[in-house]
């Protein structure tokens, strides 16, 4: 049963000033989250483009990452797609040279992997029969291997703990999204999405549900790439699966501003065929599609970033406490060599690192507001304009009694951020499992804006 504090947490809110709030959060919600070893929670490696190749560079590569894996304790592999080079094919009595060239080429080198292996789609899976051979091509894969194929049943969605308390592997199939749905008779009969506007608002609420966890997104085509685009992909691509088309875009914008929402997602692809760490705007993107022989050109890396044309794979590695990093590897005759490390979140925030107030200075009563005067001070001419509206009520300063959530029966205690369109609040709960909301009264003109502006960050 969900109760809501509306009129407790007015009183919480007024007893304290409006910039403390998410301090407050950010103690509820880390406390008891802190650790100070760094034991691994998992260790990925990522590659793409494989199709089949039973040749070097990408048997290179796949070695590397089985030799590196026997040092691991909790290893997971993922291919992103492009496992074949033309789909599986449709018809039964077509498909034993593609079944000999997958065993050969992924399944059977794989067999000595030291932990768990997941093989996605790409754009070369979706054939003229498209979901329905991504299906068959699941089945033959599980049932003659330890491999997993997700997203099931050509669906454009799977999401996974793997067995970890702290990261969830969401699995997307993005050609579902940029393929032309009327050449896919029945396609998403088998799904629980059934649109992309589903698609987009399944996203959202898996980020939302994991938000204390490292959600890593694997997903064919990048979100974000400083590979090269020659003129026609500048203004727009011959195609859908181009960096600038129109519908690239969307999907890629609007997963863009959705994970930038959120604190801790990682973006894993693989369909530029090089390696690649970017960051913008709080969302981090790794690209290691460089399983192939045919590589694809990349600009200059910003500071603090990389990009490299050269065959090898991305390592992501998970601790405990929840602090990342990514290591690229170039493969080639000898050992692998690393050519870039990065941080990509350090450990959870420690208690001795935040500042909030000492409520017991506040007495029994405290007065503030919801807004300042200065946010509600406007001249002669601006409330000419305007209006006065509700200026005065909202910088007024009210007395309200201190409400110290700490000393509440019950153990109440934050689990997560909530709030909707305008609004910012805490989910609590206390040791018989009741849940409360805690709403901030001060709206965010931010949060509106971006719920009208889907595909770019506000």
């Amino acid at each position: 049963m969900v109760y809501t504090l509306h009129l407790l947490f007015r009183s919480f809110l007024i007893s304290i000033s409006r910039n403390v709030i998410f301090l407050i959060i950010l103690f509820f919600v880390n406390l008891g989250m802190f650790s100070q070893d760094k034991e691994v929670e998992q260790t990925f490696y990522f590659t793409g483009n494989t199709e089949l190749e039973t040749g070097k560079p990408t048997q290179g590569v796949l070695k590397a990452i089985i030799d590196m894996s026997q040092q691991d304790h909790k290893a997971t592999f993922v291919a992103l797609g492009n496992i074949t080079k033309n789909g599986y094919p449709p018809k039964k009595k077509e498909r034993k040279q593609t079944e000999e060239l997958l065993q050969k080429s992924l399944m059977q080198p794989l067999a000595n992997f030291n932990g768990k292996i997941i093989f996605m789609t790409g754009k070369n899976e979706w054939n003229k029969n498209g979901h329905e051979t991504i299906d068959d091509m699941e089945s033959f894969i599980q049932d003659n291997s330890d491999a997993i194929f997700w997203p099931n049943d050509g669906c454009p969605r799977e999401i996974k703990d793997l067995n970890m308390d702290n990261v969830e592997l969401l699995m997307i199939d993005s050609q579902w999204f940029l393929e032309d749905w009327d050449d896919h008779l029945y396609l998403n009969n088998k799904c629980e999405i059934k649109t992309r506007d589903d698609f987009f608002a399944k996203f959202k609420d898996d980020l939302k549900d994991e938000q204390n966890k490292t959600v890593i997104v694997a997903i064919h085509h990048s979100i974000l790439t400083m590979s090269s685009q020659n003129f026609f992909e500048n203004i727009g691509g011959l195609s859908v699966e181009d960096f600038y088309s129109t519908q690239r875009q969307q999907m890629s914008g609007t997963l863009e501003t959705l994970a930038s929402l959120f604190p801790d997602v990682i973006f894993v692809s693989a369909g530029d065929r090089n390696l690649q760490y970017i960051a913008d705007d709080g969302v981090r993107q790794i690209i290691s599609g460089a399983a192939s022989d045919q590589l694809d050109n990349v600009r200059k890396a910003k500071e603090g970033q990389f990009t490299a044309k050269t065959n090898g794979f991305a390592r992501l590695t998970v601790y405990k406490d929840r602090s990342s990093k990514v290591e690229f590897f170039a493969t080639g005759e000898s050992a692998p060599q690393k050519l870039f490390e990065k941080e990509i979140r350090r450990q959870q925030t420690t208690l001795d690192e935040i500042s909030y107030p000492d409520i017991s200075t506040f007495g029994d009563t405290h007065k503030t507001s919801i807004y300042t005067k200065e946010e509600t001070d406007k001249s002669g001419l601006y409330r000419l304009l305007w209006g006065d509206h509700y200026r005065s009520i909202y910088s007024k300063e009210i007395e309200a009694p201190v409400l110290n959530l700490s000393e509440l029966p019950g153990n109440i205690r934050a689990i997560s951020e909530g709030g909707g369109n305008q609004s910012r609040s805490i989910r609590l709960i206390d040791d018989e499992e009741h849940e409360y909301t805690a709403r901030e009264l001060r709206k965010s003109a931010t949060r509106f804006i971006q719920s009208k502006i889907k595909d770019h960050y506000v």
